[in-house]
């Protein structure tokens, strides 16, 4: 998804928890966390699954059998697994 500002062609990055990347990182409100993609080339869906104890890297359509929802923390730059809701203990 490209960035919905007017006359930006950049990869949308950034948004609000519970939403879809919708800005890039220049024209991202100072709110806004980086929006994790799934691994899989050309997907670009949120990544909620993994084994369990792994920071989630897998979408809905691209999980494999035995993959359970594993949250990580939504800080920017943060590839820690979510401990208090959508943070991870160092940014809780």
């Amino acid at each position: 998804m490209r960035c919905v500002f007017p006359w930006c062609d950049a990869k949308a990055r950034f948004g609000i928890a519970g939403a879809n990347a919708t800005l890039c990182e220049e024209h991202k409100e100072s709110y806004m966390f980086e929006k994790k993609c799934c691994v899989v080339a050309g997907c670009s869906s949120e990544p909620i699954y993994n084994r369990p104890g792994y920071l989630a890297s897998f979408c809905e359509d691209h999980k494999a059998d035995g993959m359970v929802e594993t949250p990580g923390c939504i800080y920017t730059g943060c590839d820690r697994l979510a401990k208090n809701g959508n943070f991870c203990a160092k940014h809780a």
